[in-house]
Parts: C-alpha cells; structure tokens; sequence
C-alpha cells in the first residue's frame, strides 16, 4: 500500500513523548482512545505508566525505521504523499490541504467542528518515574515543555 500511487497517504508526525506515552496508556488499559466524543472508560486504569529506557529506545527506532520507509515512498514519482503535525491539524490551513488532498468536498470549519480537541496533557504526572525519564532526555539534550511537547534543552 505504502507504494501504490492509487493510495494518498497521509503521514500524521506527532511528539515522540507523546506517542511513547499514548502508547504506553494504551497497553495499560487495552484501548488506544475512547469513542469519539466519548470519555475513558470509568473502568479504565488510571496508574502512572513507567519509564523504561530500552522501550523507548525501541520506540524511537521504530518511529524512525517507518520515517525512512516514508522517505522511500516520497522519492517514488507520482505517489501522493502529505507530511502533517498532528498538533496544527485542526488549526489554521493544515485540515483544509489535508482534505483537498484527500480529494474531500468537505469544509475543514465542518470537519474541525465535528471533532473534539483533546488538549495534550502534560507527561510528567503521568509516570511513576518521571525524574528518572527527565534524565535520561536531559542526557540526550532534549526537555518536555508543560505543553507536553519535547524540544532541544
């Protein structure tokens, strides 16, 4: 599918703490998001998920082995292919170019209105062991802002 030029393919980039964190509260509690418009379930645990340095490792090796993969399929002439932030998907110009991409007749302020924003929480109450996965960034130069977002420190 990745290389047929018959797919549009449309490559959501998010946070790398993000996804691992998602990813993590997903294994906990067997679900990766509730219904749209609906809530957690009430049975839904709601523990700290743990740091594990490997795991995240292989998270980020994983994010990139699929990036190169991406990058293939760029090169391939004549398959459509759009790169968007997950974070300015619902903002300014970004959903109206992924739905005239996607070749929808659709109004992004329809779209937009129709989706429920869930605000990106803050990772650190969120792990057990969060001093020790704030170090491990720190040594890699990176730091997570109260938006939740990683940058260079």
């Amino acid at each position: 599918m990745l290389l047929s030029p018959s797919w549009r393919k449309v490559i959501l980039h998010r946070d790398p703490v993000q996804t691992y964190t998602a990813m993590l509260r997903a294994q906990q509690a067997s679900v990766s998001t509730p219904p749209a418009g609906g809530e957690p379930a009430a049975d839904a645990p709601q523990a700290p998920v743990r740091f594990e340095q490997a795991g995240f490792e292989r998270h980020l090796d994983d994010r990139a082995r699929f990036m190169r993969q991406v990058e293939v399929i760029e090169a391939v002439v004549g398959n459509p292919v759009l790169r968007v932030d997950y974070d300015t998907l619902l903002r300014g110009d970004d959903l109206a170019a992924t739905l005239s991409f996607l070749g929808s007749a659709a109004a992004a302020e329809t779209v937009r209105a129709a989706l429920p924003r869930r605000p990106v929480p803050d990772p650190r109450p969120g792990f057990s062991n969060w001093p020790e996965f704030e170090a491990y960034l720190g040594g890699h130069g990176l730091a997570v802002s109260a938006a939740g977002k990683t940058h260079d420190s």
